[in-house]
């Protein structure tokens, strides 16, 4: 599956989601999940469930969980695996990145939420853009080329009398950003890993 994904991706061969394999994973307690030949998808897989670089410390047992970039759902879901009592919070920009996402945390509905927003420090419309073969490096733009999302800050996001345990960042080069303005929200993270772009 991964090599037909590869290639897909280098002959620049694009199909609809509708076309997207289905792939058990172990990791994920044999369900499956949904990815996109052509696409970035193989990567985002094989960073998740092999590198897992989302994985909070040993130590940390959250209960409250924030992914944001969460793209096609798969650290949200192995968060549920992971743990199986905490409710998870996955914020992605990319409306059609969102659904995937939602389809491939469906067995934990109860306890996984999927938030279509981009995380920035105010709460306004961006532009957004993304390229083919390359949607986990989507981002945030400022020469008004791609498409309009709704930025969200984590100020308004994150409920008021919440704690979060543990919150992931990977939000291609806007923790630049979110990290330096408008950092109340941070009281209230327990934990935080952060993944730096350029």
């Amino acid at each position: 599956y991964i090599r037909v994904c590869r290639m897909s991706r280098q002959r620049g061969v694009s199909l609809p989601d509708s076309d997207a394999f289905k792939v058990r994973v172990s990791l994920l307690n044999d369900l499956t999940v949904s990815l996109r030949p052509g696409t970035s998808d193989a990567s985002v897989f094989i960073e998740t469930l092999v590198g897992q670089f989302h994985v909070p410390p040993p130590e940390v047992h959250p209960k409250i969980i924030w992914d944001l970039g969460a793209n096609v759902g798969l650290t949200a879901a192995h968060y549920a695996v992971l743990f199986p009592d905490a409710l998870i919070q996955a914020v992605e920009a990319v409306p059609q990145l969102a659904e995937i996402a939602r389809q491939n945390t469906s067995p934990w509905i109860d306890r996984v939420e999927i938030i279509e927003a981009a995380i920035w420090p105010f709460d306004k419309e961006l532009t957004f853009s993304m390229s083919f073969g390359n949607e986990y490096g989507g981002s945030v733009n400022n020469d008004g080329s791609g498409f309009i999302v709704q930025g969200r800050s984590l100020n308004s996001i994150l409920p008021k009398d919440q704690i979060v345990d543990f919150l992931k960042m990977d939000i291609e080069g806007a923790e630049q950003h979110v990290l330096r303005e408008e950092t109340e929200w941070a009281d209230r993270a327990r934990v935080i890993k952060v993944e730096c772009h350029d």
